[in-house]
């Protein structure tokens, strides 16, 4: 039974590579969205420093940057992210001498 077991995960992994391969080469490759001036979460994290988790909590709640959601994909322009961020920007006064 543990070799049958072995060999079906094995075949499974040899298709998987092989759908996943013939796939890569059959589709168009996607442009990176970065290219285009938009950001995951992930990557609005990264450059940014607004967690992606808050991120998250904020679009539950409505309040946050602007996002687009394509299908699943939740995207940030980075245009967005730096109005938003400068919308907190504290003016102080300059030291006297």
């Amino acid at each position: 039974m543990a070799l049958k077991d072995d060999l079906d995960s094995h075949v499974r992994a040899i298709v998987r590579e092989e759908v996943t391969t013939f796939l890569r080469d059959v589709l168009p490759a996607p442009e990176p969205v970065e290219e285009k001036g938009y950001l995951s979460p992930t990557q609005v994290e990264s450059q940014y420093g607004l967690r992606a988790s808050t991120l998250c909590r904020w679009r539950g709640y409505r309040i946050g940057p602007p996002y687009c959601k394509v299908m699943k994909k939740i995207l940030y322009s980075r245009k967005d992210i730096e109005e938003y961020i400068e919308k907190f920007r504290m003016k102080t006064r300059q030291r006297r001498q």
